[in-house]
């Protein structure tokens, strides 16, 4: 009597599921590309070629340039041609160029395939800072030589953007009866004073120094002008009026004058 085998199948309770291998090569796959987009970079980075044979000065606002010199640029050129058009750091070549005196403002940018390009705001100078300074047409302070031609301004910090936005409107209040201003003066209690180019000196005091400027603009032709010669500073400190203040030697000077006709 012949017994009958039983035969079993050995499963293998080990085997790994299709979707681990999907996910394993997936992660192989993007490794291996992310290897490859590092390796580029850093050859691109590193390479000798696509070397920077250009860099593009030039001024955003006007064809030339009023104050900065070539040499100065020149030297900040040279300094800013460091590593390829890929590995060159654009922030450092912006610094570089605001560290010239005169710049107020740099944009630059890489325009393929081997230039830079500098962009540059050049300051406006305003006026003079306490004699000692310049002061530009946004209220920046700085170190420079300016001409003759400029007014002053006489203030303290952080009064400078105060300072210039007041400039500008009084001035243009003023051009209507052909003056200008020569000299500003701004205190610590924000009391202002401004000399004129025809000698006289206008004290606004604290408060509403545009509508004080509108009044003596108003007074001048009539009230003002026909003395200023003998006028040493108007006082529009007063609500509805001012008061004028005689140099007295001209003032006497002009009587003689008058009588001896």
């Amino acid at each position: 009597m012949q017994r009958k085998v039983k035969k079993f199948k050995k499963q293998n309770q080990s085997r790994t599921p299709p979707s681990a291998i999907r996910n394993l090569t997936g992660w192989l796959y993007t490794i291996v590309v992310m290897m490859i987009l590092v390796g580029g970079f850093q050859w691109l980075i590193n390479t000798p070629r696509f070397p920077i044979r250009q860099i593009d000065i030039a001024e955003s606002n006007k064809t030339t340039f009023a104050h900065i010199s070539d040499t100065e640029l020149e030297q900040a050129r040279q300094d800013s041609i460091v590593g390829n058009i890929f590995s060159v750091n654009l922030n450092k070549i912006k610094a570089r160029f605001e560290q010239i005196v005169w710049v107020e403002k740099v944009e630059v940018s890489r325009v393929w395939p081997d230039t830079i390009a500098v962009r540059i705001v050049e300051r406006t100078p305003l006026a003079y800072w306490n004699d000692t300074q310049l002061i530009d047409t946004q209220g920046k302070v700085f170190d420079a030589q300016g001409d003759n031609t400029l007014p002053y301004f006489y203030g303290v910090s952080p009064n400078e953007q105060t300072m210039v936005k007041h400039f500008v409107s009084m001035q243009k209040t003023l051009s209507a009866i052909d003056l200008k201003i020569n000299k500003l003066f701004c205190d610590e209690r924000q009391a202002w004073q401004l000399s004129l180019d025809n000698g006289i000196t206008v004290k606004l005091g604290r408060d509403d120094t545009q509508n004080r400027i509108n009044r003596f603009v108003a007074y001048w032709h009539n009230e003002i002008k026909p003395q200023a010669a003998a006028i040493e500073y108007v006082d529009m400190r007063y609500r509805n009026g001012f008061a004028v203040h005689m140099n007295k030697n001209v003032a006497e000077q002009t009587a003689v004058e008058q009588q001896q006709k």
